[in-house]
């Protein structure tokens, strides 16, 4: 997964592969989820994982559980922000929350985001998600 070749492999396994294949691959997702979203090749799976019919909301919840707590982190990382980014884009308004959670929670990271070269794709995500909120 963490791989400029075999990312695409299991990219297309996630999308071509029986359903046992899928739950064992999100099961390696899912206890590596933190390093792959980290990683150059690992954030392009993850990616996928957020996009349509992958996998069930269910499991996109728990992936998202399990990010949580590093989600600042991720915002300002060069490969992190592009899973905090999917995440804000294609999972709703109610499970998007918590990221809004984070930022409410630390006085003035919007600004820091905002002024990151990384962190500023985070908030312009956020932006047109909830340009009516």
């Amino acid at each position: 997964m963490k791989d400029v070749f075999g990312n695409y492999v299991i990219q297309k396994m996630l999308d071509q592969g029986n359903k046992s294949q899928v739950l064992r691959l999100f099961e390696i997702i899912k206890s590596n989820v933190l390093d792959l979203s980290k990683d150059q090749y690992g954030c392009r799976v993850v990616q996928r994982i957020f996009e349509d019919n992958i996998l069930s909301e269910n499991q996109q919840i728990q992936l998202l559980s399990l990010l949580q707590k590093d989600l600042m982190t991720l915002m300002f990382d060069n490969n992190g922000n592009h899973v905090v980014q999917k995440v804000i884009t294609k999972m709703s308004k109610k499970h998007t929350q918590a990221i809004i959670d984070v930022l409410k929670a630390q006085r003035g990271v919007v600004k820091k985001l905002a002024q990151n070269i990384n962190g500023c794709r985070i908030v312009q995500r956020i932006l047109e998600k909830y340009h009516d909120d």
